[in-house]
């Protein structure tokens, strides 16, 4: 099976949450690894207004708002992850492995890759595999390197 592996450079803007605070401070030693900054970057031509980090939330060379630019490895696909299952086995693996997805259509776009598997239902997904005797490695068709926005909690008063 041939294995295509990409890193993603670029943010998927899509996928950054509406009230992400970008961070535009050029001066900032952090910036190199701070996903604020580099989607403050990155953000769309035309775009007038944006949550931003504001210059003071850098304090003695460290910010406050800073969060690492960290990726995680997601899967696609998985058209023949039931190559080697055996027939009896099937259909119950399926259907569990269906009903952890969300059910049909949510399998469905996983299955054709649509939607990406994070590495804790990959690993969910091996376990399932595991429970029904099998031993062997799990094939998703594909896999990629893609930003991750944490989820912050705000304060009352001040988000950072």
């Amino acid at each position: 099976m041939d294995l295509k592996i990409t890193i993603m450079t670029t943010i998927d803007m899509k996928k950054m949450p509406g009230t992400w605070a970008v961070c535009f401070n050029e001066a900032c030693p952090m910036r190199e690894t701070c996903l604020r900054f580099m989607a403050g970057q990155q953000l769309p031509e035309g775009v007038t207004a944006w949550p931003t980090v504001v210059p003071t939330a850098l304090s003695d060379g460290r910010c406050r708002a800073f969060c690492e630019a960290k990726t995680e490895r997601m899967a696609y696909g998985f058209r023949h992850l039931y190559d080697h299952v055996e027939q009896q086995v099937y259909r119950s693996l399926k259907t569990s492995v269906k009903q952890y997805l969300g059910g049909h259509s949510s399998y469905y776009r996983y299955h054709r890759g649509e939607k990406l598997l994070s590495p804790e239902q990959q690993q969910h997904i091996v376990e399932l595999f595991r429970q029904y005797g099998y031993k062997g490695e799990v094939v998703f068709e594909a896999f990629c390197d893609e930003l991750q926005f944490p989820f912050m909690q705000q304060k009352v008063g001040a988000p950072y």
